[in-house]
């Protein structure tokens, strides 16, 4: 049977959760109000770095030198997913204005800097290597970014199959699939940084500084084995997003659509770059 005094501590227990209840809110209040404050600045800095990356990489391949070997790149192979990076762009500055905290922009917004800057970074230096008509000083960086950005960057596009739209994982069950795509990224982005032969085209080289003697068949298998285990997660991504449309209403259906034909204008970009590029070395110059 309750005494007094404990009726007393339950009142006042009633009395203070409805001031307590304020407070949470005005805490969550404070961390939506601070992450819209730091979503404008850094989705500038996303569209920025993109549109520069866009129009540098436009520049250096619109001034090809002619005896850039077709197996490198060719100008309508390197514009291809450049020009498409447009668009997507501008859909990260609106996802990530618009939804601050949904991390479906953000990756999306990774996703694109990577290969854009990967893509200025292998075509700066195919330019260099034939030119030696651009400055030298970013040879290097933007030669290791490509080597190291590029094959990571599929963890965005990964990762956002399987968040997309709300942010979240269908359940814990998939947190796995999240934290195994992180891991291949590393091991697919990782290793190329310190492969000696990451600086060049295979018929011209340039030192890497961070390269490790003999350790390019190591590097080259474990990325590329990484590589592999993205596009199983890619596909097992497909698997979890299909699930997700087949549960979901009319509105996140939708969504799921227009998520799908900007995936597929993003594939198709890729892949009319990859087959305007021959598959065969035909070297045209000879060794510098």
């Amino acid at each position: 049977m309750p005494t007094e005094a404990s009726t007393q501590r339950l009142q006042a227990d009633d009395d203070l959760a409805p001031a307590q209840q304020p407070a949470q809110e005005t805490s969550t209040a404070r961390r939506q109000r601070s992450w819209s404050k730091l979503a404008r600045p850094a989705a500038v800095t996303i569209v920025a770095i993109s549109v520069a990356a866009i129009v540098l990489d436009m520049i250096v391949v619109l001034t090809f030198p002619a005896g850039v070997p077709s197996i490198d790149a060719t100008r309508f192979s390197s514009l291809a997913p450049t020009i498409a990076g447009i668009p997507l762009a501008v859909v990260v500055m609106v996802l990530t204005l618009r939804r601050p905290g949904n991390p479906a922009g953000w990756l999306l917004g990774s996703f694109v800097v990577l290969v854009l800057v990967s893509g200025l970074g292998s075509d700066y230096l195919f330019h260099w290597l034939y030119g030696h008509d651009l400055p030298v000083g970013p040879v290097t960086p933007l030669a290791l970014i490509a080597a190291s950005g590029g094959p990571a960057s599929f963890f965005g596009i990964t990762a956002l199959l399987l968040v997309f739209p709300d942010g979240h994982v269908l359940s814990s069950r998939w947190r796995g699939v999240v934290w195994l795509n992180l891991v291949l990224a590393a091991l697919s982005g990782i290793p190329p940084l310190f492969d000696p032969r990451a600086i060049g085209d295979g018929h011209r080289q340039l030192h890497n500084p961070i390269g490790i003697a003999g350790a390019h068949p190591l590097a080259s298998g474990v990325s590329s084995a990484a590589d592999l285990g993205l596009f199983v997660v890619a596909a097992i991504g497909l698997v979890e997003l299909g699930i997700r449309y087949r549960r979901s209403g009319a509105d996140v259906r939708q969504q799921i659509k227009w998520f799908a034909v900007g995936v597929a204008v993003l594939v198709l970009a890729i892949s009319i770059g990859g087959i305007t590029s021959p598959n065969q070395q035909t070297w045209t110059t000879p060794d510098p």
